[in-house]
């Protein structure tokens, strides 16, 4: 179960570090209204990601502690719930960022609703395993789908810029 939980914990870095942190940082510094989208984006969507990071914590303990029997029912809502709220909350970042819906996320957090739903009854190993096969495939499919914007597909579109205003919404052409 601990070499899961690390297996997991990696991968829930690779996903958020890989190349969505330098896209989310380029992107900031070219928003129209940066206080803004930085106020929702490392305030208050970075705390989702870490509130599921500490609620998986919170079911990894369990899962260690006693890796014997059953995984108990709050334990594996912690384990999977945790896990969704990260992958809902990173996808809830890229979107107010980048514009960009983030499939492999939102397939995260389904593949952890399933993983809870039919966990019952089942080894604390076997719930653990099945987690991590749920989180190292988002992984898997996040970075397939980052190679695929990098080798030229067109980059997400853009949320939050009307086209051709200015800060104010007057036009630039107006300002002459």
């Amino acid at each position: 179960a601990v070499a899961l939980g690390l297996a997991t914990t990696v991968c829930l870095w690779w996903m958020y570090f890989d190349r969505f942190a330098g896209i989310a940082e380029e992107r900031l510094r070219g928003h129209d209204d940066v206080v803004l989208a930085a106020a929702d984006s490392y305030s208050y969507l970075h705390l989702v990601i870490v509130a599921g990071i500490i609620v998986f914590a919170v079911g990894m303990k369990v899962a260690i502690h006693d890796v014997t029997g059953d995984l108990p029912e709050a334990a594996r809502l912690a384990l999977c719930g945790g896990l969704a709220l990260y992958f809902a909350g990173n996808a809830l970042f890229r979107l107010r960022l980048v514009g960009a819906v983030a499939n492999a996320q939102l397939a995260g957090v389904l593949g952890m609703l399933a993983v809870f739903a039919l966990g019952a009854g089942h080894s604390t190993v076997t719930v653990t395993a099945l987690a991590t096969a749920v989180v190292v495939a988002v992984c898997a499919l996040d970075s397939i789908d980052g190679r695929a914007h990098e080798q030229g597909a067109a980059p997400p579109a853009e949320v939050d810029r009307p086209t051709g205003a200015g800060h104010n919404g007057a036009r630039a052409d107006e300002h002459a």
